[in-house]
């Protein structure tokens, strides 16, 4: 079986993926920003960060949260209508953040997210570029000897 905090991230990568996400397709994706570092701007990569000591609520039921980073990378364009990286970020940030508060619960899996700080790098490859990342605390119940349900 998969563990809860596998199934957070993969139900909100089937969030993002459902449709164009703020002009990013369903192909521009990833679960892993290495795979999202290509020519091909604006692209998204959902990742899981770190997981808390759980805490019991219950007999036989542990109270966990698992972070979630959600990493917009994006760069400027030039000519007519040229944007700089943070303007070509927002509309996947602003689309990514709706979907995923829209239903705290991802469909029964969890029980509460919480959006946490944002963080931006930027840098200069071809062309200036940027890194936004939306950082999530999403918490969630499993049995006091599985982290799977």
């Amino acid at each position: 079986m998969t563990t809860k905090s596998l199934q957070i991230r993969n139900a909100i990568v089937g969030l993002l993926t459902a449709s164009t996400c703020g002009g990013v397709p369903a192909e521009r994706i990833y679960t892993d920003i290495a795979h999202a570092i290509e020519p091909v701007y604006p692209s998204i990569a959902v990742e899981l960060g770190d997981e808390p000591a759980p805490q019991r609520s219950a007999i036989q039921k542990l109270d966990r949260q698992v972070q979630v980073k959600v990493q917009v990378l994006s760069a400027a364009t030039t000519g007519i209508g040229a944007t700089d990286a943070a303007m070509a970020a927002d509309p996947p940030i602003v689309e990514a953040s709706r979907r995923i508060m829209a239903d705290i619960t991802l469909g029964g899996i969890s029980f509460d997210i919480q959006e946490q700080d944002t963080q931006r790098l930027r840098d200069e490859l071809t062309r200036p570029v940027l890194l936004t990342t939306l950082n999530y605390s999403v918490f969630y119940t499993t049995g006091a000897t599985s982290r799977e349900v």
